[in-house]
């Protein structure tokens, strides 16, 4: 699998995590205003990738692809199974699904693009791509704090 492809599972798995936001939104209220800002966020994420790809598509990116990134990758993909799958069952607590989209934000999908993309600062399309590990850092601080002002 190609730096491309790489970014192309990772915007579906953006998308995914999105719409499972979308969903918590629904299901916990009092926390809404965070899942749908953090939802709009991952949709612009799976963007900027699927923009990205076009880039990667002529050779304009890095391929890097450490040979374990396709198996963390299909862990995501699991994980975000695990999670519609307990959405479906109405098995989640607001605390549970908490936790839970803190893990998807702290994935190794996402660490790797972020660490790869941080060393690659010269073009434009890089540049939006290392907001988006911006943007989960902040994601994940925001989950982290809600959890702390529930205990």
């Amino acid at each position: 699998m190609n730096i491309q492809a790489i970014l192309k599972k990772c915007s579906a798995l953006e998308s995914d995590i999105a719409e499972i936001y979308r969903k918590f939104g629904g299901l916990y209220p009092e926390a809404r205003d965070l899942w749908d800002d953090i939802a709009s966020e991952e949709d612009g994420h799976a963007a900027t990738l699927m923009f990205a790809s076009k880039f990667a598509e002529k050779g304009q990116l890095p391929n890097i692809v450490p040979p374990k990134l396709i198996t963390y990758l299909e862990g995501t993909v699991d994980m975000v199974d695990a999670v519609n799958r307990m959405i479906r069952d109405d098995a989640l607590t607001l605390d549970a699904a908490l936790g839970m989209a803190l893990n998807l934000e702290q994935t190794v999908h996402e660490n790797y693009l972020h660490e790869i993309l941080r060393l690659e600062v010269g073009s434009d399309v890089l540049k939006r791509l290392k907001l988006i590990a911006t943007e989960t850092e902040s994601h994940a601080a925001r989950i982290k704090q809600m959890m702390n002002a529930r205990k």
